[in-house]
């Protein structure tokens, strides 16, 4: 018995055969998503340091234009 008696040909959906020789593998690294997951903090970090530097010399800088200006 099939189902697919009285319906329209190009209304039948047909089946293909699985590709069971050529699938790719995946391989879950835990180690290698550590890295990766870490990478975004770590970036985060180094950002957030080079900021307050930056800062911290743009304050310095200023501190001395002013003494400058004062001594004049």
């Amino acid at each position: 018995m099939d189902d697919t008696e009285g319906t329209p040909s190009f209304l039948v959906q047909r089946r293909s055969k699985k590709n069971r020789q050529t699938k790719t593998q995946l391989v879950f690294d835990e180690q290698a998503r550590k890295d990766y997951l870490k990478g975004f903090h770590k970036r985060k970090q180094e950002r957030r340091e080079r900021a307050q530097k930056e800062l911290e010399d743009e304050i310095k800088s200023d501190l001395k234009t002013l003494r400058q200006k004062v001594i004049e």
